[in-house]
């Protein structure tokens, strides 16, 4: 396995700061989307992708989703998708924009109290929404804003392996079984080094650097994830191994502060290693 070269850090910042490099100028894609209900679902990006996949360039040209493929097209929709994907789809968006003027859409959100609702917010064309009075990039951005785009805390983590030359390609893994790919149980905060796993039954994020080992309970990290915020790097965060183990047999550990920007989940996690990959 290669030594990593590129930190979670970076990855973060090529997506929000600047952002991806689109024909129109740098779109940030600093949102989180998932197609999980309990996590918001991905209601517009379904409403806009369900018809729009099949547009053709210029109108008679290639299919969008024969421009993407099949199977990455879908990660897009599931929030998992390839940062080169996402371009691709605001690419052919701005070339097109004609026929985005009679493609009528509901935009709108599930609220917190009640996933099984989704509240219409507006309706109407996608260009007189978006990118009717707007640049094509700031139009875009509303896009992203509007959670028609974004990542989960899955597809921010493969595509980070993805970039850095772990996998070659996307794999498909339920935050609970990311322990198939890193194996190796971390024990000790005394143990915890960059690139370890924080391991949630419903999320994962990984650490983008190990600051302090403060005590033989308690170490200064660096964690990096996409969750409420988009993707994120959180900084100085204090982890403290806890008198529990997780229903896998696995040790606890509590986040004891929550670092800047507050990490978004606080709940205890277990920390797990991937053999041979080190920075």
């Amino acid at each position: 396995m290669p030594m990593v070269n590129r930190l979670p850090y970076e990855f973060v910042d090529s997506m929000i700061d600047p952002g991806l490099d689109t024909n129109v100028g740098l779109v940030p894609l600093s949102q989180y989307m998932s197609s999980n209900r309990h996590n918001g679902d991905n209601d517009n990006t379904h409403n806009l992708m369900k018809n729009m996949r099949w547009f053709k360039e210029g109108g008679k040209g290639p299919m969008l989703d024969d421009m993407v493929g099949r199977t990455r097209m879908e990660l897009v929709i599931k929030g998992q998708g390839r940062p080169d994907d996402f371009v691709k789809v605001w690419n052919f968006m701005c070339k097109n924009k004609n026929q985005l003027d009679t493609y009528r859409i509901n935009v709108g959100y599930r609220p917190r109290s009640n996933r099984s609702e989704f509240i219409v917010q507006k309706h109407g064309t996608v260009y007189d929404l978006y990118f009717k009075n707007h640049s094509d990039a700031t139009a875009l951005s509303m896009m992203v804003e509007d959670r028609f785009f974004g990542m989960d805390c899955i597809g921010f983590l493969a595509n980070y392996l993805i970039e850095v030359g772990v996998w070659s390609e996307y794999q498909a893994y339920e935050p609970a079984r990311w322990d198939r790919v890193f194996t190796q149980e971390v024990k000790s905060t005394n143990d915890v080094e960059a690139l370890n796993l924080l391991l949630w039954k419903g999320h994962v994020a990984i650490v983008d650097w190990v600051w302090d080992y403060v005590d033989d309970r308690t170490v200064k990290v660096d964690i990096c994830q996409c969750s409420r915020g988009g993707p994120q790097c959180n900084e100085h965060v204090y982890l403290q191994k806890i008198n529990s183990i997780s229903s896998k047999g696995y040790q606890l550990y509590k986040v004891l502060g929550a670092g800047t920007p507050r990490m978004p989940v606080d709940e205890p996690m277990s920390i797990m290693r991937m053999p041979g990959l080190f920075w």
